[in-house]
């Protein structure tokens, strides 16, 4: 018998007879001829619900999950979004811009003795989903108003808006910004690097 708990915070949905119910975890266990699963509640008991899967479908229906678990939607969810600052993503899609214009010298490097570079349409594809993917979280910067965000804290994942920065003072002395809720030291980017990205 193996026990499976979700990570806490973490619930999923079971129909029961009785209707559906939070789970919190499924126990894996052969019967016999087949494998059962069944819900743990939030509650932490045994649901009374269970799904049965024949063991000479047992591996089958493994590779079907693992197969679901690899989807790019699922990748991304279980993974949360890669998190750059705006600095990072304008100097990622510059890079990108030279490598693009550069053909003749990007096959040289030593990134490339095992594969191919990406081409022309790829780069570009690449460089959209850069800026529009919500995989990619952008963690400073101008925010959605076009307001410039200058203080981002890396321990809370707090963004400071121009209006907060200015009401707890940041930047006003010769000491480092702290984060007002968990100490830690903020990142700032200087307003000369508020540009927009060039994609």
């Amino acid at each position: 018998m193996k026990q499976i708990d979700f990570k806490e915070g973490t619930e999923a949905d079971t129909l029961g007879r009785n209707g559906v119910f939070k789970t919190v975890g499924i126990v894996v266990n052969r019967l016999r001829h087949c494998i059962y699963l069944n819900p743990i509640t939030s509650k932490r008991a045994m649901g009374r619900a269970w799904t049965e899967v024949p063991v000479e479908h047992a591996v089958e229906f493994a590779q079907a999950v693992l197969a679901e678990a690899r989807h790019p939607e699922a990748m991304k969810t279980a993974a949360g979004p890669l998190k750059l600052t705006y600095r990072e993503l304008s100097t990622i899609l510059a890079a990108l811009r030279l490598f693009q214009s550069e053909v003749d010298w990007n096959r040289e490097m030593p990134h490339f003795d095992d594969c191919e570079p990406l081409d022309n349409a790829e780069i570009e594809a690449l460089c959209e989903r850069l800026n529009c993917d919500d995989s990619v979280e952008v963690t400073d910067g101008p925010d959605d108003n076009g307001n410039y965000v200058p203080h981002f804290c890396p321990g809370c994942q707090r963004l400071f808006t121009a209006e907060e920065a200015e009401s707890y003072g940041f930047g006003e002395d010769d000491q480092p910004d702290t984060c007002p809720d968990c100490g830690v030291r903020l990142n700032i980017v200087e307003a000369s690097d508020a540009n927009e990205p060039v994609a």
